[in-house]
């Protein structure tokens, strides 16, 4: 949380709405996938297939991610100078 608050007291004007407004767009759009994955699941193979897709689903992400982590931006160092 401290590490949120951190972040967007570096951002300029109105990019933290932005931001944020990404982020909520992302756990949307993941949650709706994940509601008819789940659905789909337990329709085919019952609860226990429901969690095996969701285990699945969060190992393919993690997978992606960690093969992708030398893409990702490095954190700043220092303080966004513009924003001052």
């Amino acid at each position: 949380m401290i590490d949120v608050v951190v972040h967007v007291t570096l951002l300029v004007g109105g990019a933290a709405t932005e931001a944020f407004g990404w982020v909520v767009t992302a756990a949307t759009l993941g949650l709706s996938a994940a509601q008819v994955l789940s659905g789909f699941s337990v329709d085919l193979a019952g609860p226990p297939g429901a969690f095996l897709t969701g285990g699945l689903a969060g190992g393919v992400v993690a997978a992606v991610l960690w093969r992708r982590r030398d893409t990702l931006a490095p954190a700043p160092t220092e303080p966004y100078a513009a924003a001052c």
